[in-house]
């Protein structure tokens, strides 16, 4: 019997012997059905659930008409047979739900009880899209320079597609949010098992990516409340148009999310997100004059050109409707942006690109006094004109990028905005009176008429608030016509004056403090060091990107540019022995660290050499010789590989050691061999510490990598593993990770793997490994120790995770 499904698509490709102990094999039915069930069985046995004389699992297919499908056990009469059941056939949901709840006879008196009633739980649907980007495509391109930049060439489409929409649309409105902090991207993808439905989730709090509810906590305290909180959910595909079906699961997905509890299992990132949600939730208290929480959503299709289905549309009204009722109506739903291949060439990451506009004036500009570098005007704007360069003609949003130098984030319904907001409702004329007006800085300014100026490049350093107001004025449908609208404009190229000119607008909050800090003379001195740096090759160079997007038109990776972040980071992590606090923000780590870092006496070097630590973790990972699961792990696997290095710690203060020891760095990561050794024998140790942390815990430590606690554990597992004989030290360098690449069985039906070891690949045979490999999978980190079996063949043995 042959069986014709609505979306023929099985989670994943990795096959694996999952249900040899449950389910007799069938061959009636194609093997990938039965490795599809594996993979569900195998993220979650509940799925399978058994009555007295049958059983059913969820498929996660529809047939034809739309119904779910089941598959259907029942007992194995071969009574030598191992599994107790055997797949019979496939049944729709409400064939399962009449098998679970059988109707009573009419003529039957007694009530008989009936075996407990086991609730069918509907799951979303999740596909790994496998789909490639059309050749012909323009997208084609662009996916093709972000993977050079970001990823290697190790992921397929799907992947790098997902991660590349995510950033742009991220980064649309809040440039270098993301930068090159690709864990952080890691965290925001979460595109998995039980992820909803949803590939990519963000929330942004005071304008900050709020990762953590330590993160938002401080946020809370530093900023005295939340101001503005926004949840942002994304679904990429790679496809040619824009499926209803799938549209419908991102649908029921992004109304669980937003549900107080959720009804299905959600995996670790999701889970985490929602718990960030939720926490914003129950600290209404905090909440400074915010009503709501905006919630953007955003649907793209590679391939596709968008034709403004009304089908479409219409589901994402309902979504509206549904959520009015979730915690009375807290939520602010925007309308949905579809981005098809025309869409996404606007909103692509294009550092280089250059943005003009045109400003109609309202009179003659007043000009003001400058220099060769500085020029600029004084005038007056008619708010419907200032609207051109405020909202995103592609999202309709609000340009936040245009606010990247303004460093107090829009402060949402304050007293101080609600009063522009009457003014421009009761007294649009009297506006440009009772307000201080905006200043905009450019590249460059030119003058076509004596009526208009065009502007190359605008950012607004002062009036956030101001254009943030217009902005909502004009969605809610206010007059706008008789609104005018000071404005400074000023050009300059010259960075100290860009610096200076923020700086006196901007005083009130973090971002503020994190600018003050790399405008000092001795981050001038690091950018400038780092560049100059010679001693290493091209491909391993790093630079400090100390200004944002400074780095645009270098033809480097995204793993060579270090940003005040990663300095910060990687300085506390080697320097100071503390990678539990390197994990945190850079916002929490400077006022932490302030006045232990960026001396003016301190060796440049040391900078160098611990940001090159991060860089060469992060260029082994784009090698796919470190699998980037452990990139929330980067801190301390670059402390251990210090800590072999130098096990005592090393004042940045003492030149004379602090510079010895940061050349013994450089010079080991001159060599790749030697210093992939190294890595490799700092993620063994990591591995260890993991392992005693669950011993004694029966926790994961990934969830407090954050806590000083696990320094314990840490450096239990460097003294096990300083203290092995001789002999064992000498298995101990023979230990390695890589990714499973490929899984089968032989003709004994006996598990087989092919393991990425650099650029090839070594052989894994059950036999040989302590640890069955029914539960591995294509894609999987293990770690496994290199032999020979009895015919003298290498080989990986007792392969683990």
């Amino acid at each position: 019997m042959v069986y014709k499904f609505y979306d023929v698509a099985y989670v994943a490709k990795s096959h694996g012997d999952y249900l040899r102990r449950t389910i007799n094999y069938n061959e009636v039915l194609k093997e990938d059905l039965i490795e599809h069930l594996a993979k569900i069985y195998e993220a979650d046995d509940t799925v399978f659930q058994e009555y007295s004389d049958f059983a059913f699992m969820d498929t996660r297919f529809h047939d034809m008409d739309g119904n779910k499908l089941y598959a259907f056990f029942t007992q194995n009469r071969n009574t030598s047979a191992r599994q107790p059941w055997a797949l019979s056939s496939i049944k729709t949901e409400a064939q399962i739900d009449e098998l679970c709840n059988p109707e009573e006879p009419e003529d039957e008196e007694p009530v008989v009880e009936q075996p407990k009633t086991k609730k069918i739980i509907q799951d979303v649907k999740t596909y790994f899209d496998d789909t490639p980007i059309n050749n012909k495509s323009s997208v084609k391109s662009l996916l093709d320079l972000y993977r050079k930049e970001h990823s290697g060439n190790d992921q397929r489409d799907g992947v790098v597609f997902e991660r590349m929409l995510t950033q742009a649309i991220i980064e649309n409105d809040s440039p270098n949010s993301i930068s090159n902090d690709e864990a952080l991207l890691d965290t925001i993808c979460v595109d998995d098992y039980f992820d909803s439905g949803i590939d990519s989730i963000c929330i942004r709090v005071n304008g900050h990516i709020v990762t953590s509810l330590d993160f938002l906590k401080f946020i809370i305290e530093k900023d005295k409340g939340i101001r503005t909180a926004e949840i942002i959910l994304i679904q990429s595909k790679c496809k040619d148009k824009f499926d209803l079906k799938e549209i419908s699961t991102f649908i029921l997905g992004v109304q669980n999310f937003l549900e107080p509890v959720s009804s299905r299992k959600l995996n670790a990132k999701v889970q985490l997100w929602f718990n960030i949600k939720n926490e914003i939730l129950e600290n209404v208290q905090y909440w400074t004059d915010m009503n709501h929480i905006d919630v953007r959503l955003f649907y793209a299709a590679a391939n596709a050109t968008w034709t403004n289905s009304s089908e479409v549309l219409g589901s994402f009204e309902t979504l509206k409707k549904a959520t009015e009722r979730f915690e009375n109506g807290v939520y602010k739903i925007e309308s949905p942006v579809f981005i098809d291949e025309k869409r996404l060439q606007k909103i692509s990451v294009n550092e280089n690109e250059t943005y003009s506009a045109k400003l109609a004036l309202q009179g003659t500009p007043l000009q003001l006094a400058g220099d060769d570098s500085v020029m600029g005007c004084a005038a007056i704007i008619n708010a419907t004109d200032l609207l051109g360069i405020l909202i995103d003609e592609t999202t309709g949003n609000l340009k936040r990028g245009l606010f990247e130098e303004n460093v107090r984030d829009y402060q949402g319904n304050t007293n101080v905005n609600q009063s522009i907001r009457e003014t421009i409702k009761n007294a649009p004329e009297s506006f440009i009176l009772r307000n201080n007006g905006i200043t905009i800085l450019a590249n460059r300014l030119e003058y076509p008429n004596l009526n208009s100026v065009r502007i190359t490049n605008p950012q607004i350093v002062n009036g956030c608030q101001t254009c943030s107001v217009i902005y909502y004025a004009h969605k809610e449908g206010l007059d706008l016509s008789k609104v005018q609208v000071f404005a400074r404009i000023i050009s300059t190229n010259e960075t100290e004056t860009i610096n200076s000119i923020v700086s006196a607008n901007n005083n009130q909050n973090m971002v503020h403090d994190m600018i003050n800090e790399i405008t000092k003379e001795y981050h001038k001195k690091l950018e400038t060091y780092f560049r100059e740096y010679d001693d290493v090759a091209e491909s391993r160079h790093v630079y400090y990107e100390r200004r944002s997007k400074s780095l645009a038109n270098e033809n480097i990776c995204a793993y060579q540019k270090c940003t005040f972040k990663t300095l910060i980071q990687s300085s506390v992590a080697v320097w100071f022995d503390a990678p539990y606090d390197a994990v945190d923000s850079e916002f929490r780590l400077l006022p932490k660290y302030k006045d232990q870092v960026f001396s003016d006496n301190h060796m440049e070097i040391c900078y160098y050499a611990s940001a090159s630590l991060f860089s060469v973790f992060d260029l082994l990972v784009y090698e796919n010789r470190i699998d980037s699961t452990w990139r929330s792990a980067r801190p301390f696997i670059c402390y251990l590989v210090k800590k072999n290095i130098s096990p005592n710690s090393v004042s940045l203060n003492d030149n004379a050691a602090s510079e010895a020891l940061a050349r013994k760095i450089l010079s080991l990561l001159k060599n790749p061999n030697e210093y992939l050794e190294e890595f490799e024998r700092a993620l063994n140790i990591f591995i260890k510490a993991k392992e005693l942390f669950k011993q004694q815990n029966n926790k994961l430590m990934n969830d407090y990598l954050g806590s000083q606690k696990v320094m314990s554990y840490i450096n239990g597992a460097v003294a096990q593993y300083a203290n092995k004989p001789e002999e064992q030290e000498e298995t101990a360098v023979t230990t390695f990770s890589g990714k499973i690449r490929r899984i089968g069985r032989d003709r004994n039906g006996l598990s087989y793997m092919f393991i990425s070891r650099g650029d090839d690949s070594i052989f894994a045979h059950q036999n040989f490994s302590s640890n069955s490999f029914g539960k591995f999978q294509s894609g999987q980190t293990v770690i496994y120790e290199v032999g020979k079996d009895k015919f003298d063949r290498v080989q990986a043995l007792n392969v683990r995770r």
